[in-house]
C-alpha cells in the first residue's frame, strides 16, 4: 500500500492465575476482502514460529475468529489466541524470531519479523 502497511500485527503475552502463559496476537489486513483472501483463523490452526537459532515454535490456536471489518479505516482485524507451555516459553526467551508462518484457512503465509527480540522483552516484562 502506498501510505499504510497491508497487513500489521501487533501481540501480547498475558500470564493469568494457574500459571497458564497466552500468546495473543491480533492481525490488521489493510482490505475489504481479507475473509475471501484469508479466510479466518480456525480454532486448532497453527502459527510456526521461526527463530535466528533454527529452532521452531508450533503454537496452537485456542479460539477461531473470521474477522471484524472496520467501514470506517477499510480493515479487518483477526484475533488469536495461543497457550504457550513451559517448554515453548524456554526457545522462545532465548531467541531471536525471524519469520512467522500463520495458518489461515484459505492456506498460509510467511511473514517477515522486523521486532526479532519481542518474545525476549514481553517474557522480560511479565517477570518484572
Amino acid at each position: 500500500m502506498k501510505e499504510e502497511d497491508y497487513i500489521s500485527c501487533e501481540g501480547n503475552l498475558t500470564q493469568i492465575k494457574g500459571g497458564f502463559l497466552l500468546f495473543n496476537l491480533f492481525i490488521s489486513i489493510n482490505t475489504e476482502d481479507a475473509q475471501r483472501s484469508f479466510g479466518g483463523l480456525s480454532k486448532g490452526s497453527l502459527v510456526i514460529i521461526k527463530m535466528i537459532n533454527g529452532e521452531s515454535v508450533n503454537l496452537v490456536n485456542n479460539q477461531s475468529d473470521i474477522g471484524v471489518f472496520n467501514p470506517l479505516t477499510k480493515r479487518h482485524t483477526f484475533t488469536s489466541q495461543f497457550r504457550i507451555s513451559s517448554g515453548q516459553e524456554k526457545a522462545l526467551k532465548k531467541g531471536e524470531v525471524d519469520v512467522v508462518r500463520i495458518i489461515w484457512d484459505a492456506g498460509y503465509e510467511d511473514y517477515e519479523i522486523y521486532n526479532l527480540d519481542f518474545f525476549i522483552n514481553q517474557f522480560r516484562c511479565l517477570n518484572k
